[in-house]
């Protein structure tokens, strides 16, 4: 008789929850295939041979079948108090497979209090936290409420500084983030942006100086009549002049709002690529859309150092509580241990406690 029978186990259930939850959290920084490699490491023995470790190996698709089948659950510590709210916004496209061939657009929202010296010109935001959805914008807008809801006392916030790269679904939030009637919504379209249009605009340093004093003293009239004038000088290049000089133009406030006190810069860029494209496009590869979704989860969850085992165990209490062992044993024991020898049988993989 099969031992997981003996100890009435679920089919097909060949990982306890530890090893599960160890799973979820190395796929937040690798691959399936190596995620399963490493967490078969841990659990199991020093294999001597190459044959050995590549028989004992954590099948790929068993770690795809883990990680997809996982549910969090989130946990909330009490609201704090603060006066002015930073709120970072922008957006990646992942390439995605099957029956949805064309690039999902996945938001980001980067939120935090501040930022704190780390070391000389090094700075870290203070409080920091990321949320990654690849849902609709009023669906990321419904999150980013819901953690402010759940981690602040909004009726202390005075201050909510938006930046980001000017996209529609980002200036639709400037209304939606005034919690009271005395909170003031400043949107700040982020430098990085502003820059890299005033390069598209012209190749020449000169251009590019003026084109900079021009917006840093608010002379949008003669902002127009360089680009005009580079427009008459560069005819073959007139399209995205046009195009850059009328984002510049449209978004001319928010860039002014760079000079504000509250402004501390916009590092969103690097956290798009530190936390969606080194996980999702840093190899040429497409994603289903529920297979996307639920790693821009667990991405999130890692950035945000939340304890990824802990969050994942909370719906698996039930193998979980006890440290009572149980495994029924013969007296002949040499049946038993074939049966553990053989990693069909599950029990070279797993324990099972019980209450």
């Amino acid at each position: 008789m099969y031992v997981d029978r003996e100890v009435d186990l679920p089919f097909r259930y060949y990982y306890v929850p530890l090893s599960k939850a160890l799973i979820v959290e190395k796929y937040s920084k690798q691959s399936y295939a190596e995620s399963g490699n490493l967490v078969a490491v841990l659990i199991g023995t020093k294999f001597k041979t190459l044959e050995d470790t590549i028989l004992n190996k954590i099948p790929r698709q068993t770690v795809f079948n883990i990680v997809h089948a996982a549910e969090f659950i989130n946990v909330h510590k009490a609201k704090s108090d603060v006066k002015s709210l930073y709120i970072q916004l922008d957006e990646k496209y992942v390439h995605t497979q099957n029956t949805n061939r064309s690039p999902k657009m996945i938001k980001i929202a980067v939120i935090y209090t501040g930022k704190e010296r780390v070391y000389h010109n090094r700075y870290k935001l203070k409080k920091r936290f990321v949320i990654a959805s690849d849902e609709s914008a009023d669906t990321i807008r419904m999150k980013i409420l819901h953690y402010i809801n759940d981690t602040y006392n909004v009726d202390g916030i005075e201050n909510v500084i938006l930046s980001g790269d000017g996209a529609e679904w980002i200036e639709n939030c400037k209304t939606i983030f005034k919690f009271n009637k005395y909170t003031n919504v400043i949107y700040i379209l982020d430098k990085f942006h502003t820059h890299q249009a005033i390069n598209h605009i012209t190749k020449g340093d000169e251009y590019k100086q003026l084109l900079r004093d021009y917006l840093n003293h608010d002379m949008k009239k003669d902002f127009i009549v360089l680009c005009n004038f580079i427009i008459y000088s560069s005819p073959n290049r007139k399209e995205i002049i046009e195009e850059k000089r009328n984002y510049i133009i449209k978004n001319w406030n928010a860039i002014q709002r760079q000079k504000s006190k509250l402004n501390l810069g916009c590092s969103v860029e690097g956290h798009v690529s530190h936390v969606l494209a080194a996980k999702l496009t840093a190899r040429p590869k497409g994603y289903s859309l529920k297979r996307l979704s639920q790693t821009v989860s667990i991405r999130s969850m890692y950035v945000n150092k939340v304890d990824i085992k802990e969050s994942y165990l909370a719906n698996n209490t039930d193998y979980v509580k006890s440290d009572k062992l149980i495994i029924k044993i013969t007296d002949d024991r040499q049946p038993i241990l074939n049966i553990l020898n053989n990693r069909n049988s599950g029990l070279c993989h797993y324990i099972r406690k019980i209450s």
